[in-house]
This record gives structure tokens, sequence and C-alpha cells, in this order.
């Protein structure tokens, strides 16, 4: 191979190290294009270079997307009943299309839903479960290996490699028996609890051969040999595999209610003690697509999908995080936090609908996300609006010793909510702690103290009734002034002339009418007791008996008849 100098180099620059350090590296690593021109030789090696140079050029850009389920891949199961008598009964698993990526960059697609039988299976774990088991092992059909990867194995090598808690995941490879073999032969041969893995492969298969074909077959060879025309084909392709549990990695926990909870609690701890670069076990075989849990029968238990399945195809570093000493990279973060909230509820949904009481369904959650949502019967609203001072917000999913409060959020500001509280620790049933329980309401009629029934300080209601009592005092006192000088108004009032006057005083006699022509005297004014016009004054200080001040005033016209 040809070294070149640096043409122009900057200041301080020079060359650090070579890769592939020499033209025998070079050879053998994928990162090699064959340097094909008209007129060169295309044999079969150097296709087989092109090709594993393409496929390694795809698998190192899929690296730059963060590796999970991009969509479908949906893994459901049913039971069937027994082929035979004393059989066990069957259980068929369904997986639907979709398109997954794995951590070596590589895709995994399913153009189509499959159902295959799980006890067909073949499992990948330590070869030495196998060894000395009674009775015939199952040949299992070779396929070719994948091709290489560009990120170095982490587990499934032939060496031991340390796991993150610093112990050490043993070698492991896919053995000759399939589950169903492997169970029969030795119950206890691996853990009854595995994840199910689609593991991206390569296959040579043989194109279509057209017998009506009129061309002619190559005259070399018998007579009817048509090796030459055969039509072999590689195709990328999908296998799902049974990874049984390391238990040198992590020990599995104790059955019982919470045995889901804590499997699932046990994988998301490890993943957030992840170093950058490291992957979890069985992330290295291929795309995770559920954990599932057998009981003695080989019947599923449970089948989890958020405890294993992440978000995949978004940008692998969006952004960059400080660390403990420097800048690091975390793009499973975001990820992660979204599963734990997905498994709670995938939990939930899986226990019935309607669901369970509160407390039954208490029972089999040991750990909680800081986010996530809660059954309908998990909390009894009916005291809302509540009074801090004698009421208290009860519930029979979390324990006695936690401290409950409520609070509304508009539907608008749900996410928002639920991404900020999302990185917070985890809540442990087992340890007192305080909740918040988030109450979705319309925009229209939020309000922070919505769920509260506001309590009147005593003092403020005290000198509020003193107030409230002054005004109704004063606004008596203004009313039966406006009574007394109603009355006033009407004692004093001129009588009216003729038939109007009459009409109005029916207990009085009738005066004769005066004859015509006589003359009328005019009568002189009189005046008031105190001296003034027919039409006397009311002055203000009359008024003082009547409750009103100098600033009420009131004028009223007198005329005397």
């Amino acid at each position: 191979m040809s070294i070149k100098p640096i043409d122009q180099p900057l200041p301080g620059e020079q060359v650090v190290a070579l890769s592939p350090e020499s033209a025998a590296e070079a050879a053998v690593v994928w990162l090699a294009r064959p340097n094909l021109f008209p007129g060169r030789a295309l044999t079969a090696p150097t296709l087989q270079r092109r090709q594993r140079w393409q496929a390694g050029r795809l698998a190192l850009r899929g690296q730059t997307l963060t590796a999970g389920i991009v969509h479908g891949l949906e893994v459901g199961h049913e039971l069937l009943p027994p082929s035979g008598e004393g059989q066990p009964p069957g259980v068929r698993l369904t997986i639907g299309a979709g398109l997954g990526l794995a951590v070596s960059g590589e895709d995994v697609v399913l153009p189509q839903p499959v159902a295959l039988d799980l006890r067909q299976l073949p499992v990948f774990a330590e070869p030495s479960v196998e060894v000395g088991l009674p009775g015939e092992e199952a040949p299992q059909p070779t396929l070719p290996p994948p091709p290489p990867d560009p990120i170095p194995p982490a587990d499934g090598g032939g060496d031991d490699v340390p796991g993150d808690d610093g112990g050490a995941l043993h070698a492991r490879a896919f053995l000759r028996r399939r589950l169903g073999a492997l169970f029969a032969a030795a119950p206890d041969a691996i853990a009854r609890v595995g994840v199910l893995v689609l593991q991206p492969i390569e296959v040579d298969r043989l194109g279509e051969f057209d017998p009506t074909d009129p061309c002619e077959l190559c005259p070399c060879g018998e007579p009817g040999d048509d090796t030459s025309f055969e039509d072999w084909r590689l195709a990328d392709g999908a296998r799902l595999a049974w990874y049984a549990w390391p238990r040198e990695w992590r020990p599995l926990p104790a059955d019982g209610p919470t045995l889901r909870n804590q499997l699932a609690w046990t994988i998301f701890d490890a993943e957030a003690g992840l170093a950058p670069g490291d992957v979890l076990p069985w992330e290295q075989l291929g795309v995770p697509v559920a954990l599932i849990a057998l009981d003695a029968q080989l019947r599923p238990l449970f089948v989890d999908h958020a405890s294993v399945v992440r978000h995949g195809g978004h940008g692998r570093d969006p952004r960059l995080v400080v660390g403990e000493t420097q800048m690091s990279a975390q793009w499973r973060c975001a990820p992660l936090w979204q599963a734990r909230i997905e498994q709670m509820a995938e939990q939930i949904a899986d226990a019935g609908d309607p669901p369970p009481p509160a407390a039954v369904l208490a029972q089999s959650l040991a750990r909680l996300p800081p986010a996530g949502l809660l059954p309908t019967n998990a909390l009894d609203l009916k005291v809302l609006p509540l009074n801090k001072a004698t009421e208290r917000l009860n519930s029979d999913f979390f324990p006695g010793s936690f401290e409950l409060d409520a609070v509304p959020v508009p539907i608008e500001g749900l996410d928002l909510a639920v991404r900020e509280a999302a990185a917070l620790a985890p809540i442990d049933m087992a340890v007192p702690d305080r909740v918040r329980v988030l109450v979705p309401v319309p925009q229209a009629v939020y309000e922070p103290r919505l769920l509260y029934e506001e309590v009147i300080d005593s003092e403020f209601q005290a000198t509020l009734d003193r107030f409230l009592l002054a005004r109704a005092r004063a606004l008596g006192a203004r009313q039966g002034l406006r009574a007394k000088l109603s009355e006033l108004v009407r004692g004093h009032r001129p009588r009216r002339a003729g038939g109007a006057a009459r009409a109005g005083c029916a207990g009085a006699r009738s005066r004769e009418p005066r004859p015509v022509g006589a003359a009328v005297g005019r009568r002189r004014p009189s005046r008031a007791a105190g001296g003034g016009p027919a039409s006397a004054r009311l002055r203000q200080r009359d008024l003082t008996n009547f409750g009103l001040g100098r600033s009420e005033s009131v004028c009223v016209g007198l005329s005397r008849s």
C-alpha cells in the first residue's frame, strides 16, 4: 500500500497512526473496496469483497441512528391445544411487520407478519449446558455467519468479556437443541426467562430456474447437468432466537407477583449504568423484541416489550451532557426514560379491563417510574376539592407511608410535565416518599388551586364580619330614613282643588257650590311657624334626627293647604 505525505500540513499536524497498518491487514478488513476498471476479470472473491464493503458502509451509516424498533415488530402469543395425548399445549408466537435497527447498524425488516412455534426457537446460550445431556442431539440447520460487524463484538465471542457490574459474561453460541428439546432433556439447563431477538443473517439461496427455458445448457459435463445455469443469490434475512437470561450477568429475582416488575427494573438499572459504547448482552446479537418468562409447561407467564424494546431511528447523538469528568454523549437516556413509562402502562394494561382493585394491582409493582399513568381506581377523587385542614387524599395503590397531593395541569401541558419528571429517580414502594398526582383539566377551567377548598383565616373572617355588620347597620339606618321621609312627604302633600280633592277624602262632607258670579276673595298666604314662604324648607339641622350626616342633607318642599 502506498503512503503519501500530508500536503500543506497545518502547524503541528503530523501522522499519528495508520489504519489498517499494513497491506495484509487491509486485505481482511471490510473497509476495502475493489478497484474495478474495464477489462478486469470479476472473480467470486472480488465480488464478495465488494458486497462486504457495501454492507459495512450501510451498517456504519445505521450506527448514526439510535438502535431499536423504528415501527412495528409487535410480539403476541396464542395457546394451542395439545398435539396428542400426554403432550403439553403448544404456543404460537406472532410477530408483526416492521423495521428495526441493531447496535451494529444493520437493519431488520419483516415485510409481513410471521407465526412461529415457541418450542422450535433456536437457543443462544452457553454451549456447556448441553454437555452430558441424555438423548440424541437434534440437528440444527447450519446457517452462514452474518457479515463482519463494524463494532467489535461485546458478547458471543470465544472469550469471556467483563460485564458492567464487574463480573464476566460467558461465551455463548447457538445450541444444537431447540428450546422445547432442551427443556425436555434438562429442565434446569437454562433459565426460563429469555429475550426474543431478531438476528440479521445472510443466506445463500437458489433462484427460480425455468425448465422451459429454450436456451441450451452448457455442453460441458454430463447430460442434464445445469450447474452452470444455477442462479445462486445472497439474500438478507432475519431469524428469531431465544437469548437465555445470563445468570452470571445479573441474578434472577425470586418468583412472585413482582417478578415482571423486578426483571424490567433490573434491565433499566443495568442500562442506566452502561458506559458510552457498551451494550446490553442481547443487543449484540440483534434487535430485541420482547422479554418472556415461561412456566413449567413452557407457557408464557408474561410477554413484556417495553423492558427490552427501545425506540430507534432517531439521531444517536443529538446533544452532549456533562459527565463527572468530561463531556459524553448519552443517547440512551431519552429511550430509557420512555421505556420506563411504557413498561408500567403495559403491565397495568395486561392486568385486565377493568383493572383489578388498586391494592391487588400494587402487589405486582415493586418500583415505579418517576412519571407515568395510573389506573382510574388508584385514587379516590371523590374528596376533591380537598380541605387540607380536615381531609386527606387516600389511595389503596400507594402505601400509607406515602404523602400524596393532587394538582391540576392543563391537557396541553401534560406532555411537558411528564418530560420534566421523566429523568427523576424511580419510586420505591417500600420506602416512604412523596407523590404528586397530576389531574388533566381543560385550559379554560385551569386554576392552580382548582382541586383544593380555600380555608379563610379566622382573623380575616372576624374582620370581614365586623365590616359587614357596620355596613348592614348603615344601610338599615339609611333605609329607615327613606321610609320616614316618604311618610313626611305624604303627610304634607297639598290637597287638590275641585273633584280631585273631594275624591281623595271619602269621609269629608261636600261643600255647597258657590253661586255663579259670586266674588271670590284672594287668600292671604300663610307662613310657616319659623317664618318664611309657603314652600317651607326642611333644613339640614332638622334631619339630624333621621341619622343623616352633613354630606347627606336633603331638601324637601312643603306647602300648606
